[in-house]
């Protein structure tokens, strides 16, 4: 019978509420990290024009878009003003200095083009 191998409403009701904290609890865990992140960024984002001359900062990426931001997501900024010689100990600095990896690009000497994505739309932060 095709009701035999059907769930029972009680233990659909018990798994849907299971399910239902489960998605809760995800949630405010991927809150807090966004907090989190842009907390970081903004940290990153004065580091970048105190402490190694970066003229402008941008955070683009998911930590912008709403609803984008999910557990795997990282710190997307793009800086303009950086030493070329530098960058790269600079990145590591940088990434030393929080949990989550943090890919910096040189805005106009990186490989992929910022100036038609998100940076336009992100949020700068300059001297």
């Amino acid at each position: 019978m095709l009701g035999d191998n059907l769930m029972d409403e009680e233990v659909f009701q018990q798994y849907a509420k299971a399910w239902r904290k489960r998605q809760r609890d995800e949630e405010r865990k991927r809150r807090k990290k966004l907090r989190q992140a842009r907390e970081a960024a903004g940290k990153l984002a004065e580091i970048l024009v105190q402490n190694y001359g970066a003229k402008e900062v941008w955070l683009f990426g998911s930590l912008i878009r709403s609803g984008s931001f999910h557990r795997n997501s990282d710190i997307d900024l793009a800086a303009a003003g950086l030493p070329a010689q530098e960058f790269f100990r600079i990145l590591a600095r940088l990434n030393e200095s929080i949990i989550s990896p943090t890919p910096l690009d040189r805005k106009g000497k990186c490989s992929y083009n910022h100036s038609n994505t998100g940076v336009r739309d992100g949020r700068t932060k300059g001297r």
